[in-house]
């Protein structure tokens, strides 16, 4: 076998290993110049005037061209998945869903292209209609508008239309404080089409597909934990306003995530993919503008939030737009998220503490970097407020994997627990584990894994909160992989009341020995508007 021939035979294997793991594990970036490359070397060598003897691929005709037509056939399947973004526009998709919702009042955001000033009609479920807010679609806001309807009952079934055709419907939470028992989903990343199945599955969202399954629990809502589209995988779409829009409409066009929308609130947070990765906004560079523009429209207000169900509470922070070299949160939301916990802390049983990225600083390689593992000195202080708080939860997601840890607290038996969840529908990498099992035990913060989970394209987890024995508040967690519920846990909260939590005590481990004018600068105070 001639050296050519040799070439084109370890060139057309490279290839559809390349494309294999590109369509079925991991769309890499590095497929732009990795797949081209050894398509080129492929053809050049297989088709040089001196390859002439049988070979692999042989020389024989149509032995060779059966195998040119293999590789053309998988060159286009991933150039199909790698352009799809840039080319379905989801011009005509049209929806309306939930956006938020709580004991009183609900926010409906709709996308109606060419349509003008549209009414939205509501009544309690089988009451009379009733005329609520007008839509404004305009092209400026890419046909999409948001509005709500107060004044509802607490824990009540509605009705809403606007079309007079479609009725949907959806339940409020109950009056804020009271125990109640309910459950609600968490994940977070997902990419039309990965595993990829074809050009025909351009907009499918197969993991949406489990969660609607799963609908036939009684569920209030889902917390989306962020990379809701990916920006920049796996070729960057650009800094374009336009962009940024179309891979909204492109996963509202899923026929898989309109089956839970329409059934289902989702509350939103952004990670980095909304942006392009590890992306730390906190001089709102580059892409900031155009990708903001685009999650406000389609998925929420932007940054950080608190609402309530019941007596269960929960904080969403924004891990992306203060950061800095210094801080994850920045010093406001800090001050908003200490309030927060001194507000709830003896009214509410659970306290649910939503970050995109992990808490623990057990993930390791670009973990290390990107999420609380590379604030530790912000994470140490706000461990310290969060063990003065019993049942405090943290969820998250960004790993494409799952755990449950145990980070522990030095004064109190009780830990502080976060469970990490993802991806919706989207890769894990097979083999590589990426999770240390526990802290070396000269770590300061100790933290050890209770459950890890790293396989499964399509993961959430449901979260069943309780808290109708008040003497016995419990959350069970259970994590469903592709469907199946592969693990699951109880926690027993501690009963209310707490002794409330020193708002002098709390901001002092933030701010440590600063002097007092100090303080006062880092919160934002001026004392002069006292007076």
């Amino acid at each position: 076998m001639k050296f050519w021939e040799y070439v084109s035979s370890i060139a057309s294997t490279l290839f559809r290993l390349a494309v294999y793991v590109f369509l079925q594990i991991i769309p890499s970036r590095l497929a732009k110049p990795v797949l081209p490359t050894l398509y080129t070397l492929y053809i050049s060598s297989t088709f040089l005037p001196q390859a002439t003897e049988p070979a692999l691929p042989s020389s024989k005709r149509w032995i060779r061209i059966t195998n040119l037509a293999v590789n053309t056939i998988l060159l286009l399947a991933a150039a199909d998945a790698a352009l799809a973004p840039f080319w379905d526009h989801a011009n005509h998709v049209v929806f309306t869903r939930v956006r938020a919702v709580n004991h009183d009042s609900l926010k409906i955001v709709a996308r109606y292209p060419f349509a003008t000033n549209t009414r939205i009609r509501w009544r309690e479920t089988d009451g009379e209609w009733s005329d609520g807010p007008t839509f404004n679609f305009t092209e400026e806001l890419d046909w999409v508008d948001t509005i709500s309807i107060g004044g509802l009952s607490s824990a009540t079934d509605y009705e809403y239309t606007i079309d007079n055709i479609t009725v949907y419907s959806v339940r409020t939470f109950p009056e804020p404080g009271q125990p109640s028992r309910f459950t609600f989903l968490a994940s977070s990343c997902i990419t039309p089409n990965f595993p990829y199945r074809g050009p025909w599955a351009r907009r499918s969202i197969r993991g949406f597909d489990y969660i609607a399954t799963y609908l036939r629990h009684p569920t209030a809502f889902m917390m989306f934990l962020g990379d809701f589209i990916y920006a920049d995988v796996p070729v960057y779409i650009g800094d374009d306003k336009n962009a940024y829009r179309r891979l909204y409409r492109r996963n509202h066009a899923s026929e898989e995530f309109r089956s839970v929308f329409e059934r289902l609130p989702i509350f939103h947070t952004y990670d980095d993919h909304e942006f392009i990765n590890n992306y730390a906004g906190a001089d709102h560079a580059p892409p900031y503008t155009n990708a903001v523009d685009a999650y406000k429209i389609y998925n929420g207000d932007g940054s950080y939030y608190d609402f309530e169900y019941g007596d269960t509470s929960f904080f969403v922070m924004d891990t992306r737009l203060y950061r800095d070299k210094r801080t994850m949160l920045g010093d406001t939301q800090v001050r908003d998220l200490i309030s927060w916990l001194e507000r709830v802390n003896n009214t509410h049983a659970f306290k649910f503490i939503v970050s995109s990225v992990p808490f623990t600083s057990l993930w390791t390689h670009d973990a290390q970097v990107d999420s609380w593992a590379a604030f530790a000195e912000e994470k140490a202080q706000l461990m310290q407020v969060l063990c003065k708080v019993p049942n405090v939860l943290v969820i998250s997601g960004d790993r494409h994997e799952f755990a449950e840890i145990e980070l522990l607290c030095p004064d109190r038996d009780q830990p502080v627990r976060e469970f990490s969840t993802s991806p919706t529908s989207m890769f894990y990498i097979p083999f590589i584990r990426t999770l240390q099992p526990k802290t070396d035990e000269a770590a300061e913060q100790q933290e050890k894994v209770i459950k890890y989970v790293p396989t499964g394209n399509y993961k959430f987890s449901a979260f069943e909160v309780d808290t109708l024995n008040s003497s016995k508040p419990v959350v069970r967690v259970s994590l469903i992989v592709a469907g199946e519920m592969v693990y699951r846990t109880e926690i027993v909260g501690t009963p209310l009341p707490f002794l409330p939590m020193s708002p002098s005590t709390a901001l002092g481990t933030f701010f440590g020995q600063m002097g007092v004018q100090e303080i006062l600068d880092r919160l934002g105070v001026d004392p002069r508007r006292w007076f």
